[in-house]
């Protein structure tokens, strides 16, 4: 039973150190008014949202306005936010006019509310910010702003989606019992 347990126990941490690569997000007709913001990395399989692992390092995105921006939601104000599960801790924000997060990163194009408006840019992250155990959202970056539509790409360099710390240890119980036999 000992050797199970650690077989058990070594199986999730191995699967929770998994390398990070990066986050890739594509979106069409993304539509959000002013701090509005989805979550994203939900996992079908689990039903479950999985969470951030890793060091942000940098970030990269190619996005279009699809519609003219209402009430000044330009093109630049889509936004990513890592935060909390409730959005009661931001930890940084990329894009987006209102700042929310003590480490903000912008857009280098897209200051234009005009449909058909390309924005985006790539940045790194310095120094690298820890955004283990934190979700990721994306959404309208201006709180005063009316609704945008946004269809494009987005990839967060560093870091993975992984499932939830509890969902985890599920897998890790289920080796154990997979792995028990009567001697």
């Amino acid at each position: 039973m000992g050797k199970q347990l650690l077989l058990g126990a070594v199986a999730t941490a191995t699967m929770a150190s998994v390398v990070c690569a990066d986050v890739n997000i594509s979106f069409e007709n993304l539509e959000a008014s002013g701090f509005q913001f989805v979550r994203q990395g939900f996992d079908e399989s689990t039903q479950q949202f999985q969470t951030l692992e890793g060091f942000l390092s940098g970030y990269a995105g190619s996005f279009v306005l699809n519609e003219q921006g209402q009430n000044f939601t330009y093109c630049d104000d889509l936004c990513i936010l890592i935060a909390n599960e409730d959005l009661t801790e931001i930890v940084a924000q990329i894009g987006g006019f209102s700042t929310v997060a003590p480490i903000k990163y912008s857009w280098t194009s897209g200051g234009s509310d005009a449909a058909g408006t390309t924005g985006g840019g790539a940045g790194d992250v310095l120094p690298e910010i820890d955004v283990t155990g934190y979700a990721l959202w994306i959404g309208n970056g201006y709180g005063g702003g009316g609704i945008g539509d946004w269809t494009g790409d987005i990839s967060l360099q560093g870091v993975n989606l992984v499932p939830a710390p509890g969902a985890l240890a599920m897998l890790g119980l289920a080796g154990i019992c997979a792995r028990r036999r009567r001697i």
